[in-house]
């Protein structure tokens, strides 16, 4: 049963305590310094299922290159991307691009005053909106991300959350925000929620909020919320560093996830000769280096230098740090849960968020088939429902030497007969299924937006 809630969540003398223990005990973040409605959206959309000490540095970077919506505006796709590259949910970076033009062209430079103005942008919902005008407009709106959704169970003493409650509870919330700091009563939850009542072992006896809390009083507050099973399918990939004469094939689509980030091309772990890279040993490189060899592709040799390369085990990585999804309530574009939001930071169930185009497996499959590839690493790609285990196997051609490696106009070919055939049809069935394949110098690489885990990828194939 879901207790009433058309009283204050909390009685007046416990918000002062609230409030007192921000002051002594609260964490200084960056976009709390010199507070400004420009730098609060940013931290907001940030944060949203991104943990805050991931994000600080990146606020930091992002604040220095875009210091206002203007700057932002300006800028690129693919720079926008890059500052954001290893938070994750690149859609919400592609989102607050889109935002600040519609400011630029169509608000005249001037940030949204009100709550459907902000909602009307894209990327944001109805808590982003929330916390922007509260925190830096000072209007009295409460907010409820996960954080002070657990709160608020744990204070009524709710171990479940029916359908409806997140209402009532924000509704409970507004009755109990103090005159002139809403800002102020919402940093606090927030805060208290990441550092005291937290999830798994909350720290009762330091809470501010425990003389009005039924959980403490019971001793239940580890019990609530209810936990969620999450299931998580696990998907079994090979990518392919493949390089020829210090170039490296890498790949791009321009339509659902990851749309804007270069990655390396690959094909599910079940279609080709080798199993499913083994998810205990992520992290470990047991295959042997390279076996170089003559073959119909030409001298075959371990990309970059890498053959033999170890690397750490420390370099296991997901492409969102700290990233959690949320259950209950649904979520904004980034995957922040928020009562009544949409979702738009995972992908739809039962879809392979991959996305090999047809066709590719096969042609990579002839790319490889006669060689030795090296095993650079076995990593780990999180998303919102799936973890990508990559088998990372490098490959590179020498040309053959001698007057028949010459092309009309007197250049070396990186490879000859069928192989250069192959690589020309992938490149084609790439580009037919909206993605890009291009050549990059290793030096260029460091450059393109990529995903945290294959920046760490091309980092090591260098050596």
């Amino acid at each position: 049963m879901m207790p009433s809630m058309t009283a204050p969540l909390l009685r007046v003398p416990t918000v002062v305590q609230l409030l007192a223990w921000l002051e002594k005990e609260g964490k200084a973040y960056p976009w709390g310094d010199n507070i400004t409605t420009y730098r609060v959206w940013i931290s907001e959309i940030m944060l949203q299922q991104t943990v805050v000490t991931a994000v600080i540095p990146y606020f930091s970077r992002w604040m220095e290159r875009f210091p206002t919506p203007l700057a932002l505006a300006e800028a690129e796709e693919e720079e926008v991307l890059r500052y954001w590259e290893g938070l994750g949910y690149y859609s919400r970076g592609r989102n607050l691009l889109k935002a600040a033009r519609i400011i630029r062209d169509r608000l005249g430079g001037k940030l949204p005053g009100d709550l459907e103005g902000w909602k009307a942008l894209p990327g944001v919902g109805d808590y982003t909106a929330r916390a922007v005008l509260s925190i830096a407009s000072g209007l009295p709106y409460p907010v409820l991300d996960a954080n002070v959704r657990r709160i608020g169970q744990r204070i009524l003493g709710c171990r479940h959350w029916p359908a409806g409650s997140d209402r009532a509870l924000m509704t409970a919330l507004e009755k109990s925000i103090p005159p002139g700091e809403p800002g102020k009563f919402n940093a606090a939850l927030m805060q208290l929620g990441q550092l005291v009542c937290r999830t798994g072992t909350p720290l009762c006896s330091a809470c501010p909020l425990r003389p009005d809390c039924v959980a403490a009083a019971e001793g239940s507050a580890a019990e609530i919320p209810e936990r969620r099973s999450r299931n998580q399918t696990v998907l079994h990939s090979r990518r392919f560093v493949i390089s020829r004469e210090g170039r490296i094939l890498m790949i791009r689509r321009d339509h659902g996830i990851g749309r804007g980030l270069w990655v390396l091309p690959g094909m599910d772990a079940s279609a080709g000769t080798a199993g499913p890279p083994d998810a205990e040993g992520a992290g470990k490189t047991d295959a042997p280096g390279a076996a170089e060899g003559a073959g119909p592709y030409g001298v075959v040799s371990a990309a970059g230098g890498a053959s033999g390369h170890t690397g750490s085990a420390g370099l296991l990585a997901d492409s969102v740090p700290g990233a959690d999804s949320v259950p209950g309530g649904g979520s904004e574009p980034g995957g922040r849960s928020v009562p009544g939001g949409r979702s738009g930071g995972g992908s739809p169930a039962g879809t392979d968020p991959r996305g090999f185009p047809p066709g590719t497996a096969r042609v990579l499959i002839q790319i490889v088939k006669d060689c030795s590839p090296n095993i650079l690493k076995n990593r780990r790609h999180t998303y919102t429902r799936y973890r990508e285990e990559l088998s990372v196997e490098a490959v590179a051609w020498e040309a053959p030497e001698g007057p028949a490696a010459k092309t009309d106009n007197g250049e070396r070919p990186y490879t000859t007969g069928p192989d250069r055939e192959a690589l020309e049809m992938l490149e084609r069935l790439y580009a037919e299924a909206g993605w890009e394949a291009r050549w990059f110098p290793f030096e260029e690489i460091g450059r393109l937006p990529l995903p945290a885990v294959y920046r760490k990828i091309m980092d090591e194939a260098r050596g």
